[in-house]
């Protein structure tokens, strides 16, 4: 004796098969419970796909700002780096032994320091210090005049290896010429182009620099080899000025552990105020920088939250009606077959392979209904990788099995529950 699909149960055919046979033989509750599967499974792979693009746009939305942030804070950084360059270097290097407190005295070091010292140091390729320039100063009797002065000669401005040329560029004073200082050239009314005597020899004006209210005042710029010469002093300087990076501002003990390792004994100073205030300032302008991205990220979480509870609403909806339909194509399945199962209990079938049948109408259900949710979804999320497919893939049988096996549980509660003498002698 056959039944409705045509297979003998006891044939030997696997139960799997049977049940394909079962949904082939009642294809349309098996389509109906298919496509509701299907519609409940792509609204949440839908859901899912819409937050991943809307994390994704958020990166780069995110990424665009923090790359602006950067770029604005590298101009920053350059520009202070050359304001740095125009005010003048932030560190003293004094020969070892001498005193400091003779030093802020006298507004000279008395020792002195082979010129090459600079490159050496530059060649050494500090972290903490990006130039170097010899300098030599003393005070000295201005014997024509009857005046004590100062005297400063600036040799070459050494950099790191790699430094770009314009960033050592510079302007020495020439040979045979000097530049003034305002209380200088006040008191003798000299102007560019004019001619003095000084230590013995003729120079012309260079130049004659703005007031200060400072030693520089009463200071006279020469070319470094001819004070070498006049001083006595060939090849030698006063001190080493150097310019500090900006990573390392403010952290003087740094500095002059690593430039102990080049020159051990050398005294390194810093002129802290100006460091400090530049160093603030671009600690602020980063921190204003930074607290314009807090904002937008702030934003774009807060939007996601509510993108995230409506997908979880639509989401939850979607498999809400999803089971419903299922329990409700499962009870009509079972009142169709009771004849069938009544017949299959007279032949001797047990309980447990008409659970089994039922139990692999859902899974084929579930799974077919999980192949056409992707298929359905694939307009909306396009391609998201292998990966994320693969992952999207077994959410998919996942969810789709809860919707439909529990229905096919409730179908066999009820197929049992008929006596099968009553179902058939009712059906004769």
């Amino acid at each position: 004796m056959k039944d409705e699909t045509g297979v003998k149960p006891d044939t030997g055919m696997s139960l799997a098969a049977l049940a394909w046979r079962e949904c082939r033989v009642r294809r349309t509750g098996f389509a109906l419970l298919v496509t509701t599967v299907g519609l409940g499974v792509a609204a949440l792979l839908a859901a899912l796909a819409s937050l991943r693009a809307y994390d994704r746009q958020t990166e780069a939305v995110l990424e665009q700002h923090d790359r602006a942030r950067r770029a604005g804070l590298q101009r920053y950084d350059d520009d202070l780096r050359q304001a740095m360059r125009r005010l003048g270097f932030n560190l003293v290097l004094l020969p070892a032994g001498q005193a400091l407190g003779d030093f802020y005295a006298d507004g000279f070091a008395a020792a002195t320091l082979p010129e090459d010292t600079a490159q050496r140091l530059a060649a050494a390729g500090l972290v903490t210090v990006e130039q170097f320039v010899p300098v030599l100063r003393r005070k000295v009797r201005w014997e024509e005049r009857g005046w004590s002065v100062l005297v400063q000669a600036v040799g070459a401005r050494q950099g790191r290896p790699g430094a770009a040329a314009d960033e050592l560029a510079e302007n020495p004073v020439p040979a045979g010429s000097v530049e003034l200082g305002y209380e200088i050239q006040r008191a003798l009314n000299l102007r560019p182009g004019d001619t003095l005597q000084f230590l013995g020899a003729a120079f012309t004006v260079r130049a004659c620099r703005a007031e200060t209210g400072a030693q520089e005042d009463i200071t006279v710029w020469m070319n470094l080899p001819e004070a070498q010469e006049r001083l006595q002093l060939p090849g030698l300087v006063s001190e080493i000025q150097a310019l500090a990076c900006r990573t390392a501002w403010n952290q003087i003990d740094r500095v002059r552990s690593e430039v102990a390792q080049v020159l051990p004994g050398v005294t390194v100073i810093e002129d802290s105020g100006e460091t400090l205030t530049v160093a603030a300032a671009r600690a602020a302008f980063a921190a204003g920088q930074q607290g314009l991205l807090e904002p937008l990220r702030a934003a774009r979480q807060a939007q996601r939250q509510t993108r995230l509870r409506l997908a979880q609403a639509v989401s939850a909806l979607a498999l809400l009606l999803a089971l419903g339909a299922s329990l409700i194509l499962a009870w009509v399945n079972a009142r169709e077959r009771r004849v069938e199962v009544g017949v299959w209990t007279a032949l001797g079938v047990r309980p447990a392979q008409v659970q089994q049948l039922l139990f692999w109408r859902g899974l084929l259900a579930g799974s077919v209904g999980a192949a056409l949710g992707l298929a359905l979804g694939s307009p909306w999320w396009g391609w998201p990788g292998l990966l994320t497919l693969a992952k999207w893939a077994a959410l998919a049988l996942l969810v789709a099995w809860a919707a439909v096996l529990p229905a096919g549980a409730v179908a066999t509660v009820l197929v049992l529950r008929w006596d099968p003498a009553e179902v058939l002698k009712n059906e004769v």
